[in-house]
């Protein structure tokens, strides 16, 4: 959970180079607009400034991704959610169908949207938790 940050200009630019997020970060760029022009000059309040931040990003790039799968049926619900948070981190729920009932193909899919996530996750600043091993405690790693 210490990955999670508030994105910086530099992480929205290049946030809106991947296909899936560019209109969604500029239409919340411009809602933002909108509610800082309805709430006055003095937003200097940090809690009163919104900001994305790189965990709903991410979120957000997961669904779109999952929409963007051929095999993901788009008649159906595509969800995710973030659960709440633990001593492990912030579990992430995905509700998805797919257009494969064969339990191989199945297993295919599921598992090709499972190691696109854990490739792209570092590329949003965010880091995956994995339990330390012995291996882990190593001081050459």
């Amino acid at each position: 959970m210490s990955s999670i940050t508030f994105c910086s200009e530099e992480m929205l630019a290049a946030f809106s180079k991947i296909e899936y997020l560019k209109s969604y970060i500029n239409e919340k760029k411009k809602e933002f607009e909108r509610n800082r022009a309805k709430q006055g000059p003095d937003i200097s309040s940090v809690s009163r400034r919104q900001k994305l931040n790189n965990i709903g990003v991410f979120r957000i790039y997961i669904e779109k991704y999952l929409s963007n799968i051929p095999k993901i049926r788009e008649d159906m619900t595509i969800l995710v959610r973030q659960l709440p948070a633990e001593n492990r981190g912030l579990p992430m729920e995905i509700c998805a169908f797919t257009s494969e009932t064969d339990w191989i193909p199945y297993e295919n899919v599921q598992s090709d949207i499972f190691d696109h996530i854990y490739a792209i996750a570092p590329a949003f600043g965010l880091r995956l938790f994995q339990e330390p091993t012995g291996y882990d405690m190593h001081k050459d790693i």
